[in-house]
Parts: C-alpha cells; structure tokens; sequence
C-alpha cells in the first residue's frame, strides 16, 4: 500500500510540473522549481531534473531544448490543451482579460502558475477564427481613465518582481532609490507593507529601518533592489486600506471638511446619485429647481481639481466648506 501511495503522490507532481511548463516558450529548471516551491511543492532540483527528462522523452509534448545551458522546457500544444483544463471560449477571454488587469497586483510567482492557463487561452484565441465573437470582445474593452492621460513610467520587470517577492515573503528590502526632490540616488532599507496602483504609476507603501513613518516609493525611482533575510517589520494596527481611504493616496494628510454645494444642472444630480463620494452624502432638490450637495471630504487638489472642472457644466452657484475638527 506505501509502494501504491507512493507512486500516487509521484504522478501527481509530475502533473504540477507538466502543467507550468508553458507553452510555445521555454522555462528554465531554476524558474520552474522557484514556481513549484512558492506553491507550497517540496521537491528538490535533482528530482525535477529527472521529472523533465522523463516528460521530455515520452510523448507528454514537452520538448528540452539543450542547444545551450541553462537547458529550456516548452510545451507543444494541440487542439485538446483547453479542453483538459475545462476552458471554453469565454474562459480563454476572461483569463486573457484578468491577466492584463492583474499584472502590476499580484506577485509573478502567483501569476507565472497560471501561466500554463494564460498560454493555452492565448493560443486558442490566436487559432480562433477571426470572426469569433471572443476574438472580437478583445478589441472591444478598454480602460478609459478620468483624469489626465499620462503614458506609464517604465517599471523594469525585475524590480517588480523582487520588489513583489520581498512583500510575499515579508522580508525587509536593500533599495536604491531616486529622490525627485534632490535628484540623487540614495541607499535604503526598507519594510515593505504594500502595493497601491494611482492611475499609471505604481507605488511600494514602506517603512524605513528604525521608524515606523511610512513612505511611498514610486517603483520607477527605484534602480536597484535586493531581497534581505530581515524580517519586515509592520506598524502596529497597519491597514493598507484604511491608510489608502484617510485621504486620497498619495496627496498628504488632508484635512476633513464638510462640503456644501449647491448647483443648477440636473443631469450632474443623476451622476452624484449613481456615484456618490461616499455612502453618507446627502442630495437634495430644492423648490427653487436647484441641487444641494452635503458631503463629508478630504479637502485635497482634487477636490479642487474636480470643483473647477465641473463648475461651469454643473452650474455651481455656491461652494462651502466647514472644516471637521
């Protein structure tokens, strides 16, 4: 019976390793077995050597191409890949479409365990025929911003990628960084407490060795980045989101106001009620045929921002503010 389970718990990760061999580019063993392992697999190099040669010489459809070290693994794909994952047409376009939205969000190594997923709806949609509905809904959903667009910075894979891990392991960072404000580059330790996207720029929420102010490091700024065995050490009570949520990120300590406004044009009422700036804003019609908007906000740029904007198109007559002590 040992001899049985044995052999069981073998096929089963020879399944795991098959399926994040990806397919129509190669993998090497080290990037492989670092997958496998951020899995939670224990499996040592040696034994996965031997697993790839095994998949390698039978008719699996893994090919090695040992033209040059380190050897590379890939995947040859034929018409029934989707169909032994269980995906169709739209789970191909759902994983292509979650791929795109996920990849500043999540850690690669979460990411690059699905990649045998994402390969396989990539190659349906690109044997797909071209007037497949499927194929079509791609070029038919974007993301449009509603502020100024700005093209992104460049973020270099490989600081995403360490700056990631480090937040999933929770282990302190060696960075250097750009600082905009003297334009030098500086060397920091850092505990990383999180990722949060504004628009086109991404950002690490930090706190420097020895304090617990918390900072945030645009990704773009940071030139060089190592992975520490010092554990991060995190503010007592930290919450990304309630620290995100007591003023707009990235704009300081604003302080809390009551706004009052009153406005003229009704269609401006519909788009407050259908998206308010929070659940305990008031609006009201008056007898007059104008609008009063109550609301608790931080009082910040873009409050300002968004003020000056609507103005004339919302037809604000009066604009006050009450600061909440």
């Amino acid at each position: 019976m040992a001899r049985d389970t044995s052999s069981l718990q073998e096929a089963k990760m020879l399944l795991e390793v098959l399926k994040r061999i990806p397919l129509n580019r190669k993998i090497s063993t080290t990037d492989l077995h670092q997958q496998l392992t951020a899995a939670g697999f224990e499996l040592s190099r040696r034994t996965l050597q031997r697993y790839l040669k095994a998949l390698s010489e039978s008719d699996m459809g893994v090919q090695c191409d040992d033209k040059s070290k380190p050897f590379g693994y890939r995947r040859l794909l034929n018409s029934n890949d989707l169909d032994r994952v269980g995906l169709g047409a739209d789970g191909a376009l759902l994983l292509l479409l979650a791929r795109e939205h996920l990849r500043y969000q999540m850690p690669p190594d979460l990411t690059n365990s699905l990649s045998y997923l994402f390969d396989a709806a990539e190659n349906y949609m690109h044997t797909a025929s071209g007037s497949s509905p499927e194929k079509r809904w791609l070029s038919k959903v974007r993301f449009v911003s509603g502020s100024l667009p700005l093209c992104p910075p460049m973020i270099r894979p490989s600081i995403f990628n360490k700056v990631s891990e480090g937040l999933f392991k929770q282990v302190k960072l060696d960075i250097v960084y750009f600082k905009s404000e003297n334009e030098e580059e500086v060397q920091l330790r850092v505990s990383p407490l999180g990722l949060v996207q504004q628009d086109v720029r991404l950002y690490l929420v930090c706190c420097y060795e020895d304090t617990t102010q918390i900072r945030n490091l645009a990704l773009h700024r940071i030139k060089k980045v190592e992975l520490t065995s010092f554990i991060a050490e995190e503010p007592k009570g930290f919450d990304l989101q309630q620290y995100v949520d007591r003023s707009p990120f990235n704009y300081g300590n604003a302080q809390k106001v009551l706004l009052e406004m009153v406005f003229k044009n009704r269609q401006t009422a519909l788009i407050l009620r259908e998206t308010p700036f929070n659940r305990m804003q008031k609006l009201e019609e008056r007898r007059d045929g104008t609008f009063k908007l109550t609301v608790e906000v931080a009082d910040t740029v873009l409050l300002t921002g968004w003020i000056e904007a609507w103005r004339e198109k919302a037809g604000i007559i009066s604009v006050k503010k009450t600061p909440i002590r």
